[in-house]
Order: structure tokens, then C-alpha cells, then sequence
């Protein structure tokens, strides 16, 4: 990269090896280059990787763990490595007909890994306002609702 095409104006700082106009290479210290450029593009991306998963997790094609491990992009057999579980075990949890049969202990093996509270195996949050009143609804999933939190103020 040229040294021209290092300059980013951002609070991130980073250190890169660029180019000079006399061909040597040196540091120069610049904003980060992924956020001025990409940072935009990545948090649309994984908004539309929410809501296919959260789709998927609805109509039950999928389960909780599988929405968790693609969505914070763990491996089958990391994952399996993690919980302390063979990958086949894990591919079976990743549908909705076997993850009924998982165990509490599990669960919260998984929960771990995850970094959320059991609960959020079990549960989708969708939430309107912020002076809030909840619903819960069925989904075709038999292990998960969705919470629909509503402001009070509007009618």
C-alpha cells in the first residue's frame, strides 16, 4: 500500500507499513482502515444474518444452538471441543427435533460457550419501545417464544 492510501482520520490508531514515494517501506501511524472503510458494509451483514437466523429459528429449522454457533461463527468442532461433546453430537443438537432431548447440564455447558443465560436458548426478544409492556407468543418452534415488548405511552 502507498502512503497516500494509508491516511484514515479516526480515535482507532493503527500502525502500518507503507510504501514510500523513494520505494522504502516504513510505519506511519493512521485510523484503522476496516472501520473507515468496512465497518458500515459488516454491521448490515450481520443484521441480515439476525434476521435469517432468527427466521430459520422460528420456523423451525434450526435450532438455538445452531442459531448461536453461526451466528457468532464457532466451528461444529470447536464447539463440540468446548461443551466437551463429540461433533456428531453437536450436528444432532443443531436441529429442533433432538435439541428437546438435550439435558440441563448441557444446556448450560452450551449457554457458556455462548456467553448468554440459559433463558436465551429458550427465547427471542423483540423489542418496539423502551417504556415497555411484554407479550409472549408460540412460535412452530416448540422451544422458543418470542417476548413482544410494547410502550405503554402510545395506543
Amino acid at each position: 500500500m502507498k502512503e497516500k492510501d494509508a491516511k484514515f482520520d479516526s480515535e482507532r490508531r493503527l500502525i502500518m507499513y507503507v510504501e514510500k514515494n523513494n520505494g522504502a517501506y516504513s510505519p506511519i501511524e493512521t485510523g484503522s482502515y476496516m472501520i473507515e472503510t468496512h465497518f458500515d458494509d459488516f454491521l448490515e451483514k450481520r443484521k441480515h444474518l439476525e434476521t435469517d437466523l432468527n427466521k430459520k429459528l422460528i420456523g423451525s429449522e434450526i435450532s438455538p444452538i445452531e442459531y448461536y454457533r453461526v451466528f457468532l461463527n464457532i466451528g461444529i468442532a470447536d464447539l463440540a471441543s468446548r461443551v466437551g461433546i463429540s461433533s456428531h453430537k453437536v450436528k444432532k443438537h443443531m436441529t429442533p427435533e433432538h435439541f428437546g432431548s438435550i439435558k440441563i447440564d448441557l444446556i448450560q455447558k452450551y449457554a457458556d460457550v455462548f456467553r448468554v443465560p440459559v433463558a436465551n436458548l429458550f427465547q427471542l426478544f423483540d423489542l418496539q419501545d423502551k417504556n415497555i409492556s411484554l407479550k409472549q407468543e408460540k412460535t412452530q418452534n416448540p422451544f422458543i417464544s418470542i417476548n413482544n415488548i410494547r410502550n405503554n405511552d402510545r395506543a
